[in-house]
Order: structure tokens, then sequence, then C-alpha cells
């Protein structure tokens, strides 16, 4: 029985696109209430303004594809994480490879509600997967069933 994640849309928004979109505010708010002088809107304003109402655009749209094409699967002995809009990176681990998986929440984490889970393999240096923005319950459960798994082979391999 396969189990899929996807990343949290609203985490990764908030992660990534919280200053841009509080500078694009601060800018259309200045246009709007006077704060740049009458005389350079039109040479400041309306690019300026355009630019501002398109990063949070930008940034929604980014989201939504990211949350999309960002998957961490289990199936079977085997984990998957892919990822990527433009180009498709894959990278597929046998179970019985993982050594550790840890799942980390910094300060900002937590209030979001957010989480990254990290997974090693035997005979690697650092991270093999490092998959960002899971909401932190989904992170916990994929943990759990990666630990599980990891168990069932032990046992297996002890028969």
């Amino acid at each position: 029985m396969a189990y899929a994640i996807h990343p949290s849309a609203k985490g990764f928004y908030i992660r990534f696109y919280t200053f841009p979109t509080l500078l694009a505010v601060i800018c259309i708010l200045a246009i709007l209430f006077g704060a740049i002088a009458p005389y350079l809107l039109g040479i400041i304003g309306v690019p300026l303004m355009v630019i501002a109402c398109a990063v949070p655009l930008v940034g929604v749209i980014h989201t939504l594809l990211y949350v999309r094409a960002t998957t961490l699967s289990i199936e079977e002995g085997t984990l998957i994480y892919e990822t990527g809009i433009l180009a498709h990176y894959k990278k597929t681990l046998s179970i019985h490879m993982v050594t550790d998986s840890m799942t980390y929440r910094s300060f900002i984490d937590k209030i979001i509600g957010i989480a990254s889970l990290r997974i090693s393999t035997a005979g690697s240096t650092g991270y093999e997967i490092i998959a960002d923005g899971l909401d932190w319950w989904q992170a916990e459960e994929m943990g759990k069933r990666i630990y599980e798994k990891i168990n069932e082979k032990k046992k297996m391999e002890k028969k």
C-alpha cells in the first residue's frame, strides 16, 4: 500500500513569500495614500504598482505549482521523492538502505505548522532527502511509516 504526502501550500508561501508580499503591500499603500509625490506617479508609480501587484500573484502561482509537483511517497520497499516545476528531479531509495529519518521544526516552522523530513542512508554523508514544508503531522506520520518499514525488514532478515 502506497502512502504519499505533498508540502503544505500555506507553509511554503509563508516561508518564501512573506517578505516580498509585505514589501509589495507597502509599495501599493505608499502609492495609494500619496507617500510618493504625485508628479512621480507616472514615472515610478505605474511600474511600481504593476510589480507590487505581480509579486504576490507570482508567489501564489509558484506555490501551487511547487506543491503539485513535489511528492514524497513510500511504496513497498521503496522511498520516492519527486520535485521540480521546470526540471524533474526524482530520488528513489531502497527502504533497507535508510538508516535515519528525522523530523525538524524551527521556531518559525512551529508557528506556521510545518516541518522538514530528513532522511539519510547507509554510506552517505548528510541527508539523501530533505523534504521541506510538510505539514508537521504528515512529516511525523511518514517518519513512523519509514521506521515501521525498516523494522519489518530487520525482522524478516533475522528469520
